[in-house]
């Protein structure tokens, strides 16, 4: 009890297919018949000779979890160079690592102490294991369904490239999120990111920035980081959302996976607080977004549904009417999502409209009509409420339509929508290289042309 072996047989135990435990003095090679996956927790020095058993035995990939390689100096980085020779053609994943888990399985091959839902499109790669445990805290709080969890530690094997190539081919992936604190391979991950952009997002939050960040990653996961001026560029030629949190890694990841990109700029906000609103209006222009004023007939619209004392004025200001937020959130988000003036809706559930279940169920129902209908307007909940009004956003959030808490998450999370959804429309997957020339350059003007064409300079 209390032991990383106890923890993995539960972790494991939800596992549909077939699990074998291998025993202190047991091998690798006396289990019977063909192996996917070894997890591996064992004191470091016994590690290569695991990973030995297991390129004999045929091994497909093993998750090294036990720490003390690289990450420790010159001693471990020898016994890591071991682990890689001994483990032949069985792929590594780790050391020093927090595990995999694949949340529709399930399986969950990790320290993690739970698993997240399934049934969401968002995957997380995470240098930090730290993170892949408190994601477990995080989706149940917040109601995130995932789809695989995964950090790769040393990453002595199995590149973040590589990791980025498969979970492009796989249809479950949706949402691509990386936590990384070094890339020696960055070159290989940008070029496959520019391929992928322009089907699905691809979201980093690149650690290592200042002296003592990259100080820090250093002896994390024994890798130098590199300038952030130069990763910042060449994400952004590649399409890739970056962002400067893990928390706002999680948001953003929130924004794209549950609900339509935004076509365009323009927001409506829907409130019972004047103050809020203008905190929101100004923190949406940061991201380069705008509340638009609406126009006079949808104005008037408006003005019929509202008290007399309320302003159909973007933002939409309700007043603290309590007895009618049933039905003017969800009546309002439906006449604005439907009105082709704007992108984006929010809803502020501030204090009483966030205590209102029939406020929340009715949200939930309009936003479901909407979508019904095709109408592809994302809805974004900014949530100003007390803890005891959380039942009412689990309920939004499994409908998928994520709650925000506070302005500033909400602005940008919805920013990070939008310029993907920018980023997308200009990205295209990097030009093959042609084939090699001999001979003179050309000098006719035509040929130069298609030259430059096939290196993807258009002229």
């Amino acid at each position: 009890m209390g032991t990383l072996g106890h923890l993995l047989a539960t972790n494991l135990a939800s596992f549909p297919g077939e699990i074998v435990p291998v025993r202190n003095g047991e091998s690798l090679r006396d289990v019977p018949g063909e192996i996917d996956l070894a997890v591996v927790a064992v004191p470091a020095h016994a590690v290569p000779a695991v990973a030995a058993e297991a390129a004999a035995k045929g091994v497909t990939a093993m998750v090294v979890l036990s720490g003390g390689f690289a990450e420790t100096g010159e001693d471990g980085a020898r016994l890591q160079a071991e682990l890689i020779a001994n483990a032949g053609a069985t792929r590594v994943i780790g050391p020093n690592c927090f595990g995999i888990q694949n949340c529709d399985l399930p399986l969950n091959a990790s320290m993690a102490a739970g698993l997240p839902r399934g049934g969401g499109g968002i995957c997380l790669v995470s240098q930090s294991g730290a993170y892949g445990m408190a994601i477990f805290t995080m989706a149940t709080d917040e109601r995130v369904r995932f789809a695989k969890i995964l950090a790769p530690g040393n990453t002595c094997d199995v590149t973040i490239a590589e990791l980025l190539g498969e979970l492009a081919d796989d249809p479950a992936a949706a949402t691509l999120c990386f936590l990384l604190e070094s890339l020696a391979d960055g070159r290989a991950f940008v070029e496959r990111a520019r391929a992928v952009t322009p089907t699905r997002p691809v979201v980093v939050v690149k650690t290592g920035r200042s002296e003592a960040g990259a100080r820090a990653a250093s002896s994390h996961t024994a890798a130098l980081a590199a300038d952030a001026a130069i990763w910042r560029g060449v994400f952004r030629q590649a399409g890739i959302v970056e962002v400067a949190s893990g928390q706002e890694l999680l948001d953003a990841a929130r924004a794209l996976d549950g609900q339509p990109l935004p076509a365009g700029p323009r927001v409506a906000i829907i409130t019972n607080s004047g103050g809020v609103s203008v905190e929101l209006a100004d923190l949406l222009a940061d991201e380069g977004l705008t509340v638009p004023a609406l126009s006079s007939p949808l104005q008037d619209k408006i003005r019929a549904m509202l008290p007399a004392f309320a302003s159909p004025v973007n933002p939409v200001d309700i007043t603290p009417v309590w007895s009618r937020f049933a039905e003017l959130y969800p009546g309002l988000t439906d006449l604005l999502a439907r009105s082709g003036e704007v992108d984006v809706v929010i809803p502020v559930l501030l204090q009483r409209a966030a205590l209102d279940t029939a406020t929340a169920e009715g949200l939930r129902d309009v936003v479901a009509t909407l979508r019904t209908d095709d109408i592809a307007v994302p809805v974004h909940v900014c949530w100003v409420a007390p803890r005891d009004a959380r039942p009412n956003a689990d309920l939004l959030q499994d409908a998928r339509i994520p709650c925000f808490e506070w302005p500033a998450r909400t602005a940008r999370a919805i920013g990070h929508a939008r310029r993907y959804a920018l980023a997308r429309e200009r990205t295209t997957p990097a030009a093959p290289v042609p084939a090699r020339r001999t001979g003179p350059t050309s000098t006719d003007p035509a040929e130069a042309a298609a030259l430059l064409a096939e290196l993807g300079i258009h002229t």
